[in-house]
C-alpha cells in the first residue's frame, strides 16, 4: 500500500490503511505467491491459480437463504413487518389477484412501477431473488441459467415479504444502516407510499365482514 509523494517524487506508505483496485489484485497475488509457491507450482500464475480455485471462487456469490431468513426472524426486524402489516398484505392482494400468489412477471411489473429496476438493480437481479424466496425449492445447481425463472413459480405472501427485505439489501445497500431501518426505508419510500389511510380502513371493513 504505496503512494507518491509529489514533493520528493518518492514512494512512501499510505497513510489512509485503504487499497485502490490495483493494490488489491496486487496483494491477492502476493499472498498467493506466499501461500503456493512450491516445487510443482513455480509461477506467478499457477500460484494465483490455486488461490482462486480452492479459496476464493468457490465463496464468490453464494448465498447463504437460512442465515438471511434467521436474520429477518429477529424481533427487531418482525416488528417492522408487523407495523406495515396491513399495508403489506394490501399490496400483496393488489398485485395477487384473483389466484392469490404472485407471478414473477407481476413482481417485476411492480418493481418497475415503484422505480426500483434500473441499471444498478436489473431486471435480472428480481429472477434471481424470486427463485431464492423459493420455500419448496433449491438453489438452481451449477451449470444453469439462475436469471431464467420456471413457469410454475409463483410467490405467497410470506415469500413476498422475504422477497421485500432483499430487494430492500440492494435499494438500501448503507451497511451502517440497521437492518430494520433498511426494511422501514424501502417500505414507506417504494412499497407501501401509495396506501391510503382509505384503504387500510376499507381493508380492515371487507375484513371484519368476514368473521
Amino acid at each position: 500500500n504505496w503512494e507518491l509523494d509529489e514533493d520528493t517524487g518518492q514512494t512512501r506508505a499510505s497513510t489512509d490503511r485503504s487499497l485502490t483496485s490495483n493494490e488489491f489484485v496486487e496483494a491477492l497475488i502476493r499472498c498467493a505467491n506466499a501461500r503456493f509457491l512450491t516445487a510443482q507450482t513455480t509461477t506467478l500464475k499457477e500460484c494465483a491459480e490455486a488461490l482462486f480455485s480452492r479459496h476464493l471462487l468457490p465463496f464468490a456469490q453464494r448465498s447463504d437463504v437460512d442465515e438471511f431468513r434467521k436474520k429477518l426472524s429477529e424481533k427487531r426486524v418482525q416488528a417492522i413487518y408487523d407495523k406495515y402489516q396491513l399495508k403489506l398484505k394490501i399490496v400483496f392482494l393488489q398485485k395477487a389477484g384473483m389466484d392469490g400468489v404472485i407471478q414473477l412477471d407481476e413482481f417485476t411489473k411492480f418493481l418497475k412501477e415503484k422505480g426500483v429496476v434500473n441499471k444498478k438493480f436489473p431486471a435480472k437481479m428480481v429472477v434471481k431473488i424470486f427463485n431464492c424466496v423459493q420455500d419448496e425449492g433449491e438453489p438452481i445447481p451449477e451449470g444453469e441459467d439462475e436469471d431464467e425463472c420456471p413457469e410454475d413459480c409463483e410467490m405467497t405472501y410470506q415469500e413476498f415479504l422475504e422477497a421485500l427485505a432483499a430487494v430492500a439489501c440492494f435499494h438500501q445497500p448503507d451497511p451502517y444502516v440497521c437492518l430494520e431501518q433498511r426494511r422501514e426505508i424501502f417500505f414507506l419510500t417504494s412499497v407501501v407510499d401509495h396506501i391510503t389511510s382509505k384503504m387500510v380502513r376499507q381493508y380492515k371493513q371487507k375484513m371484519q365482514g368476514r368473521h
